[in-house]
């Protein structure tokens, strides 16, 4: 009696233990998720975060390397990292620390720009970040640090939005303007658009509006877009017309 009380006291314990790990984790989740949505970073948040910016410049440029010579799959693998480390140091001033492996295969680029896989993002969400980059590697055949890419692409120009239910949803767009429909809407006379010095990324300011750039270079036809994120906060984003965001003008009045 006194052993199957033991046995049982155990049990209890052990599934106790168990059922507190799950609950830190499950804190831990949803910690890191709001973290995320709301920008207040902590120390391993930012740590991450350069480390996968590293490592995706670190690729890109082997890709280079591999691009510049038709004969480059032939060149020793630590001949390659030695030239990749060497162009890392020089950009950015400091070293690449990770672990890039080498694909002599890669003949393709991907970008914060590249608007090619768009129209695959309801067939991506709903889902979670991690589930969607393995979603992206899986179904468009790219690799791991590229889908990491696209993820934060469709992120930043607010195509995929983050619901209550912690998963990552298409979000598409309110409604799409002319750049003269856009000026009436909010009473501005122009449209300047501009660079970062920091990012050198382009954005647009119009009266007390201060929306997004889609494109790297200036869009030759012009659109702007509303989106509404779950924080019921608007974003109007400048594109290209008849890009996957937006439909284009069938008509104007």
């Amino acid at each position: 009696m006194i052993e199957a009380l033991f046995i049982l006291a155990i049990g209890v314990i052990i599934l106790l233990w168990v059922d507190r790990k799950s609950m830190k984790k499950i804190i831990n989740s949803q910690e890191y998720q709001i973290r995320h949505i709301t920008g207040q970073f902590n120390n391993d948040d930012e740590h991450e975060t350069k480390q996968l910016r590293d490592d995706y410049h670190y690729e890109k440029i082997i890709r280079q390397i591999m691009l510049e010579d038709e004969y480059a799959y032939l060149t020793p693998d630590d001949i390659v990292y030695e030239t990749a480390n060497n162009r890392f140091f020089e950009i950015y001033g400091y070293k690449y620390v990770g672990n890039v492996k080498i694909n002599k295969n890669i003949s393709s680029s991907v970008d914060i720009y590249t608007d090619l896989f768009d129209k695959y993002i309801n067939d991506i969400f709903p889902n979670s970040k991690d589930g969607a980059i393995d979603k992206i590697v899986q179904n468009l055949n790219l690799a791991k640090l590229e889908a990491i890419v696209l993820f934060e692409r469709w992120q930043k120009f607010y195509l995929i939005d983050y619901n209550q239910n912690g998963e990552w949803i298409p979000n598409s767009s309110k409604e799409t303007l002319t750049i003269e429909q856009f000026k009436d809407r909010i009473s501005a006379t122009r449209i300047d658009v501009k660079k970062d010095e920091d990012t050198r990324e382009l954005y647009f300011e119009a009266g007390n509006v201060k929306g997004k750039v889609s494109t790297k270079e200036i869009p030759k036809h012009p659109m702007i877009s509303l989106f509404i994120t779950s924080d019921s906060n608007e974003h109007w984003l400048l594109h290209e017309e008849g890009s996957i965001i937006c439909a284009p003008v069938i008509v104007k009045f």
